[in-house]
């Protein structure tokens, strides 16, 4: 190392690289003041220290280390993934609750109108609850009550309520029995599809079925309006057969199922053409039941919006699984010995024409008349009549009426069916009935 001589006893320390821990053998070489070599070999064991990253104690602390850290990684992360846990199940019991009230709320709604399977069919597929429509051939039904505009202003507020209670409840039930959806309730009147939003292939003779038992139901319906000291009231219904845009019309904020296009036009011109208690239908509902129908009538008409004439049918009643038909209502008309004078104007889209008519009633039962005139009314045409007693004043109300057939052949009269008939007015027809019976 250098060239001084090391006494014994002495120390010298040295740094070495590259030595790895452990102990060594070191082998030393004297030379003289000539630099001789010395023959003398002194050996000396040396102990190279090893660095505290390659002790087995800092590598257990090391390990120790890691896994204390992992470990408290591995518990944070338990606790986020349990908060994680808790608040998603927050979050689905909140939506599972909003699910809950949106489906009951669409139950408690739909339900009322709809059948089971419709709701059932909402429900599973909430597209089907989304804005839009699709071209599709459903039959639809109009039901209207016969003269109840005169007849619930005479009625008070909560008597009218009770009225419309008692029919549109037993009406639905009959609907629903045919899995028609009902579209909406206009007031006294029903709109009812039967194809959609569920398809039926059978969905006129659905329709027809429904309507026949629809009116069997107004017996029931009156039966209890007698009861409660309510009148009676009388229902027409009009049913077409076509394609019209079908679906859920309207915004995203408000929107509802229902049905736009001509032939919902046309089925409601058809029902303006009932009297109480008769079902007319087109031609296209006719050809689509196929057979079964029993038809009383039918007749050519202009409606309002069709470019040529088309024929309508009376429906006198349905064959088949259900077999309904409807009873004889026409009664037979008592001939006056004394003519009734009456005024009269026609109505048109409910309103009243200015000219105003004069004619008699020769013959008269409970719901019909035949009437005297010089002028020509045509068939099906809507009448507003003022009834005149002996001393030519007129007695309280108006009645109304639809003329069910043209001028008779060589005679100046035709048949009149009552649509409305305000209680002085029927008590004075009725007068004139047992006048006649006891002569």
């Amino acid at each position: 190392v250098d060239k001084n001589w090391y006494e014994a006893g002495t120390t010298r320390r040295g740094r070495y690289t590259g030595l790895q821990g452990g102990t060594y053998a070191l082998q030393v070489m004297a030379t003289n003041k000539d630099g001789q070599w010395s023959d003398h070999i002194a050996e000396l064991r040396v102990v190279v220290d090893r660095p505290p990253w390659q002790t087995w104690w800092f590598r257990i602390i090391v390990v120790v280390s890691v896994l204390a850290l992992a470990f408290g990684w591995y518990r944070r992360r338990i606790r986020n993934i349990e908060t994680q846990r808790k608040n998603l199940e927050i979050q689905v019991a909140e939506k599972t609750k909003e699910l809950r009230q949106r489906n009951e709320f669409i139950r408690s709604v739909f339900g009322r109108y709809l059948t089971d399977e419709v709701v059932a069919n909402l429900l599973q597929s909430p597209e089907n609850l989304q804005v839009g429509g699709q071209m599709r051939e459903v039959t639809i039904l109009v039901s209207d009550l016969r003269g109840f505009s005169t007849l619930s202003e005479g009625l008070p507020p909560e008597k009218v309520v009770t009225l419309l209670n008692t029919y549109l409840g037993a009406m639905t039930d009959v609907i629903l029995r045919y899995e028609g959806t009902i579209d909406e309730f206009l007031g006294d009147g029903i709109l009812v599809i039967f194809g959609a939003p569920i398809f039926k292939a059978d969905h006129a003779k659905r329709a027809v079925e429904c309507a026949v038992e629809m009116q069997l139901a107004m017996e029931e319906v009156n039966e209890q309006n007698r009861r409660v000291g309510l009148p009676e009231i009388a229902m027409g219904i009009g049913i077409n057969t076509g394609e019209v845009v079908v679906g859920n019309i309207g915004s995203e904020k408000r929107a509802k199922y229902g049905i736009v296009g001509n032939d919902v036009n046309l089925a409601y011109r058809i029902e303006s053409y009932t009297v109480g208690g008769q079902i007319l239908i087109s031609d296209e509902t006719q050809r689509a039941v196929k057979s079964g129908v029993k038809i009383t009538n039918q007749m050519k008409v202009e409606p309002k919006g069709v470019t040529e004439p088309i024929t309508i049918y009376e429906v006198g009643g349905i064959g088949g699984v259900y077999n309904l038909f409807l009873p004889e209502q026409q009664a037979a008309l008592t001939p006056l010995s004394t003519k009734i004078p009456i005024r009269y104007t026609v109505l048109e889209d409910k309103f009243a024409g200015r000219t105003i008519f004069t004619g008699h009633i020769v013959k008269v039962s409970a719901k019909a008349a035949e009437v005297e005139s010089e002028t020509p009314v045509a068939p099906l045409s809507n009448l507003r009549l003022q009834v005149l007693d002996t001393s030519g004043q007129a007695v309280k109300g108006d009645l109304y009426g639809k003329v069910v057939g043209p001028l008779k052949a060589g005679q100046d009269k035709f048949d009149l069916r009552f649509t409305s008939i305000p209680k002085e007015v029927g008590a004075f027809l009725q007068g004139h009935i047992q006048g006649e019976s006891t002569r």
